[in-house]
C-alpha cells in the first residue's frame, strides 16, 4: 500500500487527494502525526492530513536469542504468511534439531541447514517459514517508518493498486473467509445460535463453553462414547455436545421459568401436520402448497425475510416478563396478536375442513385447489360447503387415529383420559399441565 504519490500511473483511489483511507496499527503508545494538534513533525501539512515520507522495513521477529518461541507467540506476532518452503526445490531444510524435533507444535524451515542445538540460532532470519496447523507463517515483521518515531505495522493489501487481477480478489476473499472461520469468537457465536436453535434460548456460558470446545476440537465425549473426527468445526461433536449435555436432559429444568424455547410457527404448523399423519386417503402422495400456508398469518413466508438475520432476532425480548428478568425469546417476535389469531384459525380448520382454505378463507391450503383435484381418485373439485363431510372430498387431511381405539373407530372404549395422553405424548412430549387435561 506505500507507494510515490505522483510519480507512477497509479489508480485514483490511491491519489494524493482521493480520500481513501485504511486503518493501521500504530506502533509505540499508538500515537500519530495530526494536524490539528499542530503535530505533523517533519511531514508535509496537506489540507487536513499529513503527507508524511514512508519507509518499509523487514525484520525477523524471532532471532533464536531466547530459545524456541511457542506457539500461541507465533501466531500472535506473526501477521504474514510464506508459500510451502517444500515448493522452493530444496531451498529450504526443516530443523532436525532436538529442540526443534522436541517442539510438537509447529515446524522450522530454515534456508540453513541446522541439526544440533547449537547453532539453533542459524534457524531464525526473516526467510524463517514455520508450519502451524498446516499453515505457513514467514518469520518476518514488514514495519512502516515514516519519521519522527512514527511507525505502524504494514497492512496486508492483496490488490496491487497497479496492476489488479482476479486471482488476487480471489486470494483476498479467501484469507477474509478464513479469517472469520479461525476468529475466537466464531465457535462460541455459532454454539449459541445451535442452543438457541434446539435446546433453549438462554444457554448457561458453561453450556456455550462445552459446545464452543466440542466445535474446535471436532471431538466430544459422554458416556464413554466419542462424537467427532477431530476436525475443527465437526458438527458430530457441536451437535452431541447440545443435545448430550446436562442442560439438554436434565427434568429438573422443566420448572425453570427461563429454560427452554418457544416454536416458531412454521416449526408447529409442520408437527401438527407430521404428528397428525396428514395424507391423503389413497396415500399418493401430494405436494403441500407451501405458499399458502406461511403467508396466512404464520410471519415466515418463503423469500420474505426482513433482514439477512431470518424472520427473527436472536436478541429479541419481549415486553413483559422476559424483558423484567433480562432473557431473551428469539421466536416470540412473530408472535404478535394478527398472527397468533391467525394461527389458531388455520389450525382449528386443519381437523375440521383438511388441508384447504376454508373455515373463512383462514385455513392453511390453497383456494385454488378447490377447482381441480389431480390426485383424488374421483377428481373434480370440492368447495368449501361439502369439504367436512368428504364430498368429494379433500385430498390432504388429518388422519391420525389413537392406538388405543383399536380400529378405525373407538372399537375398545378407551376413555377420554388416555386419549388425550397419547395426543399429548405427540402434541407437547407429555408436558401438557394436568388443568389443561
Amino acid at each position: 500500500i506505500i507507494h510515490k504519490a505522483g510519480t507512477i500511473n497509479v489508480k485514483e483511489r490511491v491519489a494524493i487527494d482521493t480520500g481513501t483511507y485504511f486503518g493501521v496499527l500504530w506502533g509505540g503508545d499508538g500515537s500519530y502525526p495530526t494536524v490539528s494538534s499542530s503535530n505533523c513533525g517533519s511531514c508535509e501539512v496537506h489540507e487536513s492530513t499529513c503527507v508524511c515520507p514512508a519507509i518499509a522495513v523487514t525484520s525477523a521477529v524471532f532471532d533464536g536469542s531466547q530459545g524456541m518461541p511457542t506457539m500461541n507467540e507465533l501466531v500472535s506476532q506473526l501477521h504474514i504468511g510464506a508459500p510451502d518452503p517444500n515448493s522452493f526445490d530444496g531451498t529450504y531444510s526443516l530443523c532436525t534439531a532436538p529442540m526443534c524435533l522436541n517442539n510438537a507444535d509447529y515446524n522450522v524451515f530454515s534456508t540453513t541447514a541446522v541439526s544440533n542445538d547449537a547453532s539453533i540460532a542459524d534457524a531464525f532470519d526473516d526467510q524463517t517459514i514455520f508450519e502451524v496447523n498446516g499453515l505457513f507463517l514467514s518469520n518476518t515483521a514488514s514495519i512502516v517508518d515514516i519519521g519522527d518515531g512514527y511507525t505502524f505495522r504494514n497492512p496486508p493489501m492483496y490488490n496491487s493498486p497497479i496492476d489488479q487481477t482476479q486471482r488476487d480478489a480471489l486470494y483476498e476473499t479467501d484469507a477474509i473467509l478464513q479469517h472469520y472461520v479461525d476468529h475466537p469468537n466464531t465457535a462460541p457465536f455459532i454454539s449459541t445460535k445451535l442452543i438457541q436453535h434446539l435446546v433453549t434460548s438462554n444457554p448457561s456460558p458453561r453450556y456455550v463453553k462445552v459446545v464452543a470446545d466440542a466445535f474446535r476440537t471436532g471431538t466430544y465425549t459422554s458416556g464413554g462414547y466419542t462424537f467427532g473426527k477431530g476436525n475443527y468445526g465437526d458438527m458430530e461433536a457441536c451437535v452431541a455436545a447440545i443435545l448430550l449435555d446436562r442442560e439438554a436432559r436434565s427434568s429438573t429444568l422443566d420448572d425453570d421459568a427461563i429454560s427452554g424455547r418457544a416454536r416458531e410457527p412454521l416449526l408447529k404448523v409442520m408437527h401438527m401436520m407430521r404428528s397428525m399423519e396428514l395424507s391423503t386417503e389413497s396415500g399418493a402422495k401430494r405436494e403441500v402448497d407451501m405458499i399458502y400456508l406461511t403467508s396466512r398469518g404464520l410471519g415466515q413466508e418463503s423469500f420474505n425475510a426482513p433482514s439477512v438475520f431470518s424472520f427473527f432476532l436472536s436478541e429479541y425480548q419481549p415486553v413483559g416478563p422476559a424483558l423484567n428478568k433480562g432473557v431473551v425469546a428469539p421466536e416470540t417476535q412473530l408472535f404478535d396478536a394478527p398472527k397468533l389469531i391467525s394461527f389458531m384459525n388455520g389450525l382449528f380448520s386443519l381437523p375440521a375442513f383438511g388441508l384447504t382454505d376454508c373455515q373463512w378463507w383462514q385455513g392453511f391450503g390453497s383456494d385454488r385447489a378447490r377447482y381441480w383435484i389431480t390426485d383424488y381418485p374421483d377428481g373434480g373439485y370440492f368447495d368449501c360447503g361439502s369439504a367436512e363431510t368428504e364430498q368429494p372430498g379433500v385430498p390432504l387431511r388429518l388422519r391420525w387415529k389413537p392406538p388405543s381405539w383399536g380400529g378405525e373407530t373407538n372399537v375398545n372404549n378407551a376413555p377420554p383420559s388416555q386419549i388425550i395422553d397419547e395426543v399429548d405424548l405427540l402434541l407437547t412430549g407429555g408436558r401438557l399441565h394436568p388443568s389443561n387435561k
